[in-house]
């Protein structure tokens, strides 16, 4: 589905931006350049093109997420429920006295599972059994602090200003 009427070469360049990776296929970064350079229209009709196809974009990245959202929940659920049925298969395998069964399709049996930790309390367990981890740069309060501190320079990093379209 498309948000705005695309002419052709619109079109193809939409079509080209939602089937490859452009970043990590360098041959279609080049194809993209070669088709946007052959765009014959004014810079303002361009630019209005390039906005119309990153519109779309921003729409189908929408899409994606909300998809990848659902496909999740739904495993999420088939997991949870293929867990459930395996337990109740289980009790009742023990609560009938059957601990092994042979059938045309499937030999079925009750058998323990490998020893497992339950961890009630961690303040109680000795501090040789934690995980040292790396501290983690909080990039958004150095930012800040930076910021407020500019005659203060820090050595390994610095302030960068990009620059980005926007529009309306």
């Amino acid at each position: 589905m498309n948000l705005y009427e695309l002419s052709d070469s619109y079109q193809q360049i939409l079509d080209l931006l939602q089937s490859v990776d452009t970043t990590a296929e360098p041959e279609y970064a080049q194809a993209l350049r070669d088709t946007l350079d052959s765009v014959n229209a004014s810079f303002d009709d361009k630019a209005e093109g390039y906005v119309s196809i990153i519109n779309q974009l921003k729409y189908d990245i929408e899409v994606v997420a909300s998809e990848i959202k659902r496909l999740s929940e739904k495993k999420s659920a088939l997991e949870n429920n293929r867990k459930k049925l395996s337990e109740v298969l289980t009790e009742e395998m023990e609560g009938t006295g059957k601990t092994k069964i042979k059938t045309p399709r499937f030999s079925i049996w009750v058998q323990n599972n490998p020893e497992s930790l339950q961890v009630k309390d961690e303040s109680h367990i000795p501090s040789e059994y934690f995980i040292e981890q790396a501290p983690k740069l909080d990039k958004r309060e150095l930012l800040k602090y930076l910021k407020l501190n500019r005659d203060e320079s820090l050595e390994g990093v610095e302030i960068v200003q990009t620059r980005g379209v926007r529009y309306r």
